[in-house]
């Protein structure tokens, strides 16, 4: 039987940081959890004119201590896809924010592996140092030699653009509002920080990184065109995590990657950096479901118009990610 609830009272203490109110809030005004007896998990929905489209902002969890099972989470996920038919909520269940990794999919869906790298938080300051791999540690010690300081800050609007521009080089819409960053800091102050590392006294870059008890998420970064510093963003997220573990959580989340990618791609470089700092590989899947297949099309084709207008080629990411991974040359990522 599945239960939706508009507020979180009832399971906040079950949720990630990424799924309670105060952080899905920030994403849309139009927002809510699904529930049974044994699991939660929070959603927003997006609508563009007459499109509706449902984003789950976390994994499932449990409600009864035990660990959510990959069948009791398939038959939750089938439950909530049901019900999202018999209500008419939405017109299509999007894919999933990034920091969220299912351990199935539900029949019907279109389903591709996914995946984040965990930096594990158990030791601190030189010791922490010490497990990062060789060339990525040798660059944040060069980092520190050369005078690049790490600072956090509330200057919304300079890591805004930031971001933005970092996306933009891109050609990436996936971007967040400045009303969004705003609202983090009114919503979850106590929850969020912005890192922005300095060489000669320029940003170099910047850091977004939300946190609960256990774990802290890092959903965007960004940097200037040319780094005039290599090691100043590697040191940066170096800051961010020593600064994590004096607040007592203990993993690092780089939120979110593709399994698949191929040398020479955006994704590969971004992988590579991310692996310099020796994390686990947390696996799994991602999917979309199609409720109403017309309004889906549409909603596509209305979407590349739009965006090719601005200069944007939209392609839906389950889909780029199913074309990825038919590349010749795609890898499956190791640990």
């Amino acid at each position: 039987m599945i239960e939706l609830l508009r507020d979180d009272t009832t399971i906040k203490e079950y949720l990630p940081i990424m799924g309670q109110k105060g952080y899905i809030s920030a994403k849309s005004s139009n927002y809510g959890w699904f529930k049974n007896k044994d699991y939660a998990i929070a959603f927003v929905v997006d609508k563009r004119a007459i499109f509706k489209r449902l984003i789950f902002m976390s994994e499932v969890v449990s409600l009864d201590g035990k660990d959510v099972s990959v069948n009791g989470e398939k038959e939750f996920l089938e439950s909530i896809v049901e019900f999202i038919k018999e209500e008419k909520l939405v017109d299509l269940i999007y894919k999933a924010h990034s920091n969220v990794i299912f351990k199935s999919c539900p029949d019907g869906a279109i389903c591709v592996p996914w995946g984040t790298f965990v930096v594990e938080l158990d030791c601190k300051d030189d010791e922490l140092l010490k497990k990062i791999k060789p060339k990525t540690r040798s660059i944040i010690r060069k980092a520190i030699k050369d005078g690049v300081v790490v600072k956090e800050s509330k200057d919304i609007e300079l890591i805004y653009n930031i971001i933005k521009d970092t996306m933009q080089r891109q050609n990436s819409i996936h971007y967040p509002s400045l009303e969004y960053l705003e609202s983090l800091v009114n919503n979850i102050p106590q929850n969020v920080k912005f890192f922005l590392p300095y060489y000669q006294n320029r940003v170099q870059g910047c850091a977004v990184v939300v946190f609960d008890k256990k774990r802290a998420y890092m959903p965007y970064s960004g940097s200037i065109a040319r780094p005039e510093q290599a090691g100043a963003l590697r040191l940066m997220h170096f800051e961010a995590m020593r600064s994590m573990y004096k607040l007592g959580v203990r993993e690092y989340d780089f939120v979110g990657t593709r399994l698949y990618d191929f040398p020479g791609s955006k994704f590969s470089g971004i992988n590579r950096f991310k692996k310099g700092f020796n994390p686990r590989i947390e696996r799994g899947y991602s999917f979309k479901y199609i409720i109403d297949p017309i309004k889906y099309k549409l909603f596509n084709l209305t979407s590349k118009t739009y965006l090719s207008l601005k200069g944007y080629n939209y392609i839906d990411p389950i889909d780029q990610i199913k074309l990825e991974m038919q590349n010749k040359d795609a890898i499956l990522w190791q640990e």
